[in-house]
């Protein structure tokens, strides 16, 4: 019933168009479309039993990786695989996602050898971070890396190009939902993917 249910679901979020996927899905939808899809774990449960996304807390970068990593569906070839990483600081938890993301062109890190898995996650780096899992390429000229909002708007990630100071859970949960349909740079989009 459950493989029924996340097909279903699937097929509902590819048939939605990018206007309507950045038209407006609030964070708790979304945390809840993409936990629905195996895509997304919360922090844990609410005193009714829910689960709770913290869909108002701040990410680190560690924790936008794995975001990332899961939301591409790649986490258990993420924990099975040992790619290498030139960093030093990272928590042992952390190490199959960012190593995962740095052997796949997803994420680097802030030096030659320093990751900064605690530090906070910004809007323009997990934008770029989402830009890269769609194929466009920043290094390549695609977009700036610290400027990716006309892209992410034009391939549908976001609805607006005005920066976001207060970068939220809630705000990636929308970037990742939004990503699923989002134009790629080619092939197909996520969702088809998965």
């Amino acid at each position: 019933f459950s493989l029924v249910m996340l097909l279903v679901l699937l097929v509902a979020v590819c048939s939605v168009s990018v206007s309507a996927a950045t038209s407006g899905i609030d964070a708790a939808t979304a945390a809840d479309a993409l936990h629905t899809l195996g895509l997304l774990r919360g922090v844990g449960t609410n005193a009714d039993g829910s689960v709770n996304f913290d869909i108002n807390g701040s990410l680190t970068r560690a924790q936008s990786i794995t975001q990332v990593v899961r939301f591409r569906g790649a986490e258990n070839e993420a924990l099975s695989k040992k790619n290498a990483h030139p960093f030093t600081d990272l928590a042992e938890w952390a190490v199959p996602y960012v190593s995962y993301a740095y052997a796949n062109g997803i994420t680097q890190g802030v030096s030659a050898t320093k990751f900064d898995g605690d530090g906070a996650m910004s809007d323009f780096a997990f934008l770029t971070m989402v830009l890269r899992t769609l194929g466009y390429s920043d290094s390549s000229g695609d977009f700036v890396w610290n400027a990716p909002y006309a892209l992410a708007k034009k391939a549908g990630l976001i609805a607006s190009e005005t920066p976001d100071g207060n970068f939220t859970r809630g705000d990636a949960f929308v970037i990742c939902y939004n990503a699923l349909t989002a134009s790629p740079k080619s092939g197909d989009t996520i969702a088809k993917q998965l």
